[in-house]
């Protein structure tokens, strides 16, 4: 049983060092209108691989990129994104795209809902803050 134990321990040990390591950064970006309220945030988070290896590189980029308006201060669009560059996973560039825009009010008026390099779109269309319209839209690729 002690053997057995050892063992495992053993086999952990080595295969963690094997596992993929990854450096992780933020940067926030934000601008302002000239009378001093926000006008756009811009949040990118990047993961890549520690160790530089050309037939095992990795890459993946998470973009947020926020608009507000100059008067009353409400979001008028929302953008999120997903990227990735390397082998692994999808064999996709852009795994994820979000765009959401707003009214004066702050409420939805039209979200946008992209994956897999545009093969799946989805619409949504909203009138005062209640769903109207969806539309789904997929490509097969043969």
């Amino acid at each position: 049983m002690r053997f057995y134990c050892l063992f495992l321990l053993f086999l952990m040990g080595v295969s963690l060092p094997l596992s993929a390591q990854l450096n992780r950064k933020r940067e926030v970006t934000k601008m302002y209108y000239a009378n001093g309220a926000l006008a756009k945030t811009v949040v990118v988070k990047t993961s890549t691989t520690r160790n530089i290896d050309p037939y095992n590189y990795y890459k993946k980029t998470r973009t947020t990129v926020i608009t507000f308006d100059s008067i009353t201060g409400l979001q008028q669009e929302r953008q999120y994104r997903v990227t990735k560059l390397g082998r692994d996973g999808k064999h996709c560039y852009e795994l994820y795209s979000s765009v959401t825009t707003y009214d004066q009010q702050g409420r939805k008026r039209k979200v946008e809902v992209r994956k897999c390099d545009k093969s799946y779109t989805k619409t949504e269309e909203y009138l005062d803050g209640k769903l109207v319209f969806v539309r789904i839209f997929k490509t097969r690729k043969r």
